[in-house]
């Protein structure tokens, strides 16, 4: 119970927050902005979001496919996915969770290793910060499945998010539009 006020604590704290620095810095939109969470950056399922009219998608970008071991990285499939989104005009805000099993550590405040999942974020904003609408420090840290199959830890959370990440705001360059064709 408490773990669960906590973490209701963090989250309006950081959703005040990023409100507070959102509505400073941003313009009113006449129309409101349309996403999808997709399974898939492929041409079926960017052409199905652009043709929904979605401005943006939300793609897992999974730690394990890409660096499945320490210093080896696969960059395919998030390249792909990003050139398809281009075409279609929509921007990707990636998703950076699925630790390696080289990265786990059921001792550890996370069941990842912080010092490893930082490199990752820090590889990626690296490689995609001026392509990428937006990131996503882990998916709903609040439920066991995304948590490692654990049981969530909003102290562990927040450490995660002290970590010096990369991608905050201000840290990364504005995204070019991307080109309709």
């Amino acid at each position: 119970m408490r773990q669960r006020l906590l973490l209701g604590l963090l989250v309006v704290l950081l959703v005040q927050g990023m409100g507070e620095a959102t509505m400073a810095t941003a313009a009113p939109r006449a129309t409101p902005l349309l996403g999808f969470h997709i399974a898939r950056g492929d041409s079926a399922h960017l052409a199905a979001a652009a043709g929904a009219g979605a401005t943006f998608a939300v793609l897992v970008f999974s730690w394990q496919d890409i660096e499945p071991a320490p210093g080896y990285f696969y960059w395919e499939v998030p390249d792909s996915a990003l050139r398809v989104a281009d075409f279609y005009g929509i921007e990707i805000v990636a998703r950076l969770d699925r630790p390696p099993a080289w990265a786990v550590d059921e001792q550890a405040l996370t069941p990842w290793r912080l010092d490893a999942y930082a490199q990752f974020v820090r590889r990626v904003v690296e490689r995609y910060g001026h392509r990428l609408g937006g990131i996503i420090v882990w998916n709903e840290p609040n439920l066991a499945l995304e948590w490692h199959n654990t049981t969530p830890n909003p102290v562990a959370y927040a450490a995660m998010l002290a970590q010096r990440l990369p991608g905050r705001p201000g840290q990364s360059p504005r995204r070019r539009r991307p080109r309709r064709y």
